[in-house]
């Protein structure tokens, strides 16, 4: 029995969890459940941002001006940003996401660089989650946000107890700057154009599994926790790649070869 314990402690799997989906997708919240659940880190590429201009300074007020417009901030910023807090999350040593930070080809680039830098590539898998573009902009635009610990609220699904203010720390919660109609409808156009077909080639390097979040939020979390139960037991992503079915790409985005993508019944 100790024995047995003792190799899980050993050999337990610390996942590296790329997080992808178009805006309104559930990232958010799915980076809560594994964060509070499983005691994953979470490093969101807009959290980062968002840090910088709470602080108010004249870089942080840079930023501001372009987050009000539906833009996103320049590379070299947001690869600085990301490279310190993964290293931070390295020395750690706990399983952790990063959310959202890979919209280009370079951003590809820069990730590919920074996982085998860390040695980090083999504990990598791509989570690409998806939800129709109404889906997206209602779970958006009834959005709440605590700044103080970034629990994600829904005023239609998922209300704080105590009206405005934040159930883990009684922080005012807040709307997003950019979580507007227009710049919602800007953002998800620039996923589906773009940021999707990058998707495809993360899935050339590390492990890639789907799911689809039009669903309720009680489904989905019962998903990230079969997902994570079923990654502690794992020694690297090899394992991953081997254990599960494959299946083909389906959507109306160019057919990806086989064995890139798992089902995600494979964790229900």
């Amino acid at each position: 029995m100790w024995l047995g314990i003792l190799g899980a402690v050993l050999f337990s799997f610390k996942p590296v969890v790329i997080l992808q989906g178009p805006p309104g997708s559930g990232k958010g919240t799915c980076a809560q459940y594994l964060k509070e659940k499983h005691d994953y880190n979470h490093l969101s590429a807009g959290d980062l941002i968002r840090s910088e201009i709470e602080k108010k300074t004249e870089f942080g007020l840079q930023i501001a001006d372009i987050v009000k417009r539906g833009d996103y901030v320049d590379q070299a910023i947001m690869y600085r940003l990301i490279r310190e807090r993964v290293e931070m999350f390295v020395k750690e040593d706990k399983p952790f996401i990063i959310d959202g930070a890979v919209r280009s080809l370079d951003d590809l680039i820069f990730l590919r660089e920074l996982l085998n830098n860390l040695n980090l590539t083999s504990q990598a898998f791509l989570l690409k989650l998806d939800a129709n573009d109404e889906s997206c902009s209602r779970r958006i635009l009834h959005r709440l946000i605590c700044s103080q610990c970034a629990k994600v609220y829904n005023t239609e699904t998922a209300q704080p107890m105590n009206e405005l203010k934040c159930d883990n720390c009684s922080t005012l919660l807040q709307i997003r700057l950019n979580d507007t109609a227009e710049i919602i409808k800007k953002r998800l156009g620039f996923y589906r154009d773009q940021i999707a077909a990058v998707n495809l080639s993360i899935a050339q390097f590390i492990p890639m599994i789907s799911y689809e979040t039009n669903r309720p939020v009680e489904e989905c979390e019962e998903f990230y926790e079969n997902l994570a139960n079923k990654l502690v037991h794992l020694e690297n992503n090899d394992l991953l790649w081997a254990s599960l079915e494959w299946n083909e790409y389906t959507r109306s985005t160019p057919k990806m070869p086989k064995k890139t993508e798992f089902k995600a019944s494979n964790f229900q």
